[in-house]
């Protein structure tokens, strides 16, 4: 699903080579997320503040990717620590919610947070009680 045009992109102030590889894996992430529901709800018919917090959210995602390098949740694994002899780095700092999501779907804290401050990520159910 395309969220976010190049020009969208560039108009918020970013900028990126390869736009549309990029795009492609930040919008996947958003997905899954937001748990496809812009497959079987109109995109274009969603209000303005939720189709604004996606798009703000596919940016960060791309400029994200684009500036750590690590396009997918295996590299970020790999990635999150290393040992050289009896040196060890990690590069965990603690234990959130929002970090372990970050850390399973490889994505911007700034993504998430824009998400969930319209809504997503959030538990969506309803409960009966009589």
């Amino acid at each position: 699903m395309k969220y976010l045009t190049k020009e969208e992109f560039e108009y918020m102030g970013f900028s990126v080579d390869e736009f549309t590889k990029l795009s492609t894996k930040a919008e996947t992430t958003i997905d899954i997320y937001t748990r496809y529901v812009y497959h079987s709800v109109s995109f274009e018919d969603e209000i303005p503040f939720k189709k604004e917090a996606v798009k703000k959210a596919v940016a960060f995602q791309i400029d994200y990717l684009n500036e750590s390098g690590i396009l997918s949740a295996d590299d970020k694994v790999i990635t999150s620590s290393m040992s050289i002899g009896r040196t060890s780095v990690n590069y965990r700092n603690g234990y959130s919610a929002d970090r372990k999501i970050s850390q399973a779907l490889n994505m911007s804290l700034d993504a998430i947070n824009i998400l969930k401050s319209a809504g997503f990520g959030t538990v969506e159910a309803v409960c009966y009680d009589r």
